[in-house]
């Protein structure tokens, strides 16, 4: 939320729109043993600055955060944001499970 200034929407469990148009994507693969989990990757993908012609190539609308920005983005600042922010969230899930990220999610779900 510090880096733009439209409200945004989750849509569906992994994209992020801002105006109706994808800005964020994230993705999990998990590897199981088993019931066991062994581990987890996450992919993010954020469109900060996407030239005209991409924009094209990608067959839905899409944002750029850049557009939305209420400050100037600088890569590595946004890249070091979303990684404290992703093991801060982490942590609150370890300490009190999904029911704290649940209420988060469902205030932003696209309706």
């Amino acid at each position: 939320d510090t880096y733009y200034s439209s409200a945004h929407t989750d849509k569906g469990p992994n994209d992020i729109l801002i105006d109706n148009k994808k800005c964020c994507g994230i993705l999990c693969e998990s590897n199981l043993s088993g019931h066991r989990l062994i581990d987890v990757a996450v992919g993010i993908g954020i469109n900060i600055q996407l030239s005209r012609e991409e924009q094209i190539q990608i067959n839905q609308p899409v944002a750029r955060l850049s557009d939305y920005s209420a400050r100037p983005l600088e890569k590595l600042a946004l890249i070091q944001d979303v990684f404290d922010d992703f093991f801060s969230q982490l942590l609150a899930f370890k300490e009190q499970g999904f029911s704290l990220i649940q209420s988060q999610y469902t205030h932003h779900l696209k309706p």
